[in-house]
């Protein structure tokens, strides 16, 4: 009866063993491909190209090519580009509606309070792209030579991987973001902050790089590029976004966050979207396959250590003992029939 608890009991855990191990395969094989072939793109600043390799990577059925908001500031030490894509994913729930966000084309000029820790690690000093929620925010941080901060883990293989969330109608007649934490109906700001950890590691100096305010325009066009000038606003505070403080900082006319803008669905296909190859990722399936043939080793080795191991012990010691008595000379009948 243990036998078969124990037996029932271990075949679960290798199912499950094999779903995590596919989903670490999976991600090493989408990770290796957007390496490959698109971080040399998003370094050259060449964010068309950079954008096809990461529909590949993810898998993508399609996506609008043009970004469907974009601010863009050229003042000099302030140079950067947010874009904000709109890309198509189809699941086995259906057709999702993904927004992709991602900063490029930094170009910041920043004086570190420490330059001799700075110039001993770069990533002391780093550009955070806040995305600020009616409910939670979601941020991604960037080095000043514009990679983002992800790259430096091994997680990512040296990936760039900008921030993502779906649209859509989450619930009948209502447009709404989906993030991993729920839903929520709007962006009340997207806040780009300088944070400044050479002197001290918990506690960086923040200042604001710029800041996009939802304007709730929904007659705003899709595909506008945003002005951005220096105002006075209040912005969130870095460590308590419930809080704000009154800062200088470039400011966006005409940002909008409203869930509704963005749930284009409908209209989708008015916009030209581009058709990803998927098959280019096929090459990489290779990875999968060395996962899967590491993990089945393992898995024979533990079930013949498990399962077969003692009998095995058993049929070879009763072979060696039967062998034994085979060999040995027999003993002569005491008494014999005259």
């Amino acid at each position: 009866m243990w036998k078969w608890i124990l037996g029932i009991i271990y075949a679960f855990v290798v199912v499950i063993g094999a779903v995590f191990i596919f989903r670490e395969a999976d991600a090493e094989r989408r990770l290796t491909y957007l390496t490959d072939h698109g971080n040399a793109y998003y370094d050259e600043g060449d964010l068309d190209s950079f954008m096809y390799e990461f529909m590949v990577a993810t898998s993508r059925e399609s996506y609008i090519k043009a970004p469907v908001y974009q601010a863009k500031s050229t003042m000099s030490g302030k140079a950067f580009t947010l874009s904000i894509f709109h890309t198509k994913a189809v699941t086995n729930q259906g057709e999702v509606s993904v927004l992709t966000t991602t900063l490029s084309h930094l170009d910041i000029e920043v004086e570190p309070i420490n330059l001799e820790n700075y110039l001993e690690d770069n990533n002391l000093v780093r550009i955070r792209m806040n995305i600020n929620f009616d409910e939670g925010h979601i941020f991604q941080d960037y080095s000043l030579e514009g990679k983002t901060l992800a790259i430096t883990s091994s997680t990512t293989l040296g990936a760039h991987i900008p921030i993502e969330f779906s649209v859509g109608h989450n619930e009948p007649g209502q447009s709404l973001f989906g993030l991993s934490s729920g839903t929520t109906k709007y962006i009340d700001s997207i806040s780009l902050e300088v944070l400044d950890y050479s002197e001290n590691i918990k506690d960086p100096e923040v200042t604001y790089l710029a800041y996009l305010e939802n304007t709730n325009d929904l007659d705003t066009q899709i595909g506008i590029t945003d002005t951005l000038d220096i105002q006075t606003v209040d912005v969130p505070v870095y460590n308590n976004r419930e809080e704000t403080t009154n800062v200088e900082t470039l400011v966006s006319q005409s940002f909008v966050g409203d869930a509704t803008w963005y749930d284009i669905i409908d209209t989708y296909e008015t916009y030209d979207p581009v058709l990803v190859e998927q098959t280019l990722l096929n090459p990489y399936q290779k990875i999968i396959v060395r996962y899967f043939l590491i993990y089945g080793s393992v898995v024979l080795v533990a079930t013949y250590l498990l399962f077969f191991l003692k009998p095995t012990l058993r049929y070879i010691r009763r072979r060696k003992y039967e062998k034994t008595y085979e060999d040995s000379p027999q003993n002569e009948a005491i008494f014999k029939d005259e």
